[in-house]
C-alpha cells in the first residue's frame, strides 16, 4: 500500500507518465434529469499498486504542499480534452475542476 513518502517520491513519474488519470464524474440536475456539466477528478492508477484511493494521496500531496502539481496536470489535461471537442463537434462543454488549497501562514506564529 502507498504510504505518504511513496506519494511524495513518485509524484512527478506519475504525473509525467499520466498514471494521474482525469475522471468525468457529470452532474445531472435532480428535478429535471438534464446533464448539465461534469466535474474533473484526479484518480491515481499505478502500475504496481493498482487504482489509489484519493484519500491515500491527496492528504499527503496537501501536508507537503505539492498538490498543486496535481491540479496543474487536471487543469492541462481538462484543457486538452476540451479542445479535442470543441474542434471535433463545435460545441462548448462545462467542466469544473475544483482546486486543492491549503494554508499559508506569514509572519509568526
Amino acid at each position: 500500500m502507498m504510504n505518504e513518502a511513496d506519494a511524495l517520491s513518485h509524484l512527478d513519474e506519475a504525473i509525467e507518465k499520466n498514471y494521474i488519470e482525469v475522471w468525468y464524474q457529470p452532474v445531472v440536475r435532480s428535478l429535471s434529469g438534464v446533464l448539465c456539466e461534469f466535474e474533473a477528478l484526479a484518480r491515481w492508477r499505478d502500475p504496481d499498486e493498482g487504482l489509489l484511493s484519493p484519500a491515500t494521496f491527496i492528504p499527503a500531496l496537501e501536508k507537503n504542499r505539492k498538490i498543486h502539481l496535481v491540479d496543474c496536470h487536471v487543469i492541462r489535461t481538462v484543457c486538452k480534452c476540451l479542445r479535442g471537442i470543441l474542434d471535433e463537434d463545435g460545441q462548448e462543454h462545462t467542466i469544473f475542476v475544483q482546486m486543492n488549497t491549503y494554508f499559508i501562514r506569514f509572519g509568526r506564529s
